[in-house]
């Protein structure tokens, strides 16, 4: 995951690999009709309308006919609930996004269904793969030294046992009775001796094998979830704590973002763009999503400031944060939740991109 990612822990060799995320079980979406085709410019686009207009539109992704019908979730959220500030009303259009590495937030950017997110939450975090990975190869490097080291030790304890055992026989053709009785007072006690290190030994080995074992399975699971990375269908959490399949659309090249669109979805209630030239210092911000697997949370806190294309803020933003909207009071979007600066002193500072940037990136998509 990475991720705000929760960041690469040192991994104990006997327990696997605690820091990492778990393992997420994919229910079989119902997946809508994916075309992919290529754009004057010679980029790939992929909707989900036929592209009449396009000749090498091509079909990469089929839905079953039996499924879910269609929701008009503007509708459906309009009946149930009953929003009782400009705050509240923007959970209705957040959601939290299931990926094989882990979980994140999204919010709906307009009423056509289409999610804003961070890559990160949908392709994990790259810099913890990495550091993930190297720490793997260290793990597997360690291993065949501790293997090395057991054999070393199995072979000595056979070499031990092979020359008691011809000690063992010289003292029964030992016909001197004294000798004979030294010589079996030194043998117990070299007995005793050769028995404690082979329990030691053994016991080492089955701890040695149940951790290997787990680790095992723990970088199996890993490995897999890397490779369902991958995957272009994602889980959706809404408000009402029902799941939707969604697909990806686009990926930023050169921001964490990430355009989704909900499956199966006429109408969903979204957040309006708030222009960051109206934003100053001081002003009341709230970061909602599903922090620490916790959904549908809010935190507050203040604009702090503004670095480049980020707004700055002190609202509490955690793992499960990432992607989820910074919201004004008035319950207009005015960043995506991305990361957060840690320090030693204090708690730190979140950061959010800001969404005119996002608007501007996916504006083909969305068409603003």
């Amino acid at each position: 995951m990475k991720t705000s990612g929760n960041p690469s822990k040192p991994i104990m060799l006997w327990i696997g690999i605690a820091a990492m995320a778990a393992v997420i079980s994919l229910p079989a979406a119902t997946q809508a009709k994916i075309y992919k085709y290529k754009d004057a410019d010679g980029n790939w686009r992929f909707t989900d309308s036929p592209v009449n207009s396009e000749d090498n539109a091509e079909l990469i992704n089929t839905m079953k006919e039996t499924g879910p019908k269609a929701r008009n979730l503007e509708q459906e959220f309009a009946k149930r609930y009953d929003p009782k500030n400009p705050v509240e009303r923007a959970t209705l259009r957040t959601v939290k996004i299931d990926t094989p590495m882990g979980s994140g937030s999204g919010f709906f950017v307009n009423g056509d269904g289409y999610i804003l997110t961070n890559k990160h939450v949908i392709k994990g975090d790259e810099d913890q793969k990495r550091m993930t990975d190297e720490k793997l190869k260290q793990i597997d490097a360690r291993i065949r030294e501790v293997e090395k080291e057991f054999d070393a030790e199995r072979r000595n304890l056979r070499q031990t046992k092979l020359r008691l055992d011809e000690y063992k026989r010289k003292i029964d053709h030992e016909q001197n009775i004294a000798r004979k009785m030294a010589a079996e007072n030194q043998y117990h006690y070299q007995l005793q001796q050769y028995n404690a290190r082979k329990r030691h030994y053994d016991q080492k080995r089955r701890e040695f094998n149940a951790g290997r074992n787990n680790y095992a399975s723990e970088k199996y699971n890993y490995r897999s979830r890397s490779r369902q990375a991958h995957t272009r269908s994602f889980t959706v959490t809404l408000k009402d704590r029902s799941t939707m399949p969604a697909h990806l659309v686009a990926l930023s090249a050169d921001h964490d973002l990430a355009l989704l669109k909900l499956d199966r979805c006429i109408a969903s209630p979204y957040l309006s763009p708030r222009s960051r030239g109206r934003l100053s210092q001081g002003q009341n911000v709230y970061a909602v999503g599903s922090p620490l697997g916790i959904r549908d949370t809010v935190s507050s806190g203040v604009v702090s400031g503004f670095d480049d294309y980020y707004v700055r803020t002190n609202a509490h933003i955690y793992p499960g944060n990432s992607g989820g909207p910074l919201v004004d009071e008035e319950g207009n979007v005015v960043g995506i939740n991305t990361l957060k600066v840690l320090t030693r002193n204090f708690e730190g500072l979140g950061y959010a991109i800001d969404i005119q940037e996002a608007m501007r990136e996916f504006r083909s998509y969305l068409g603003k």
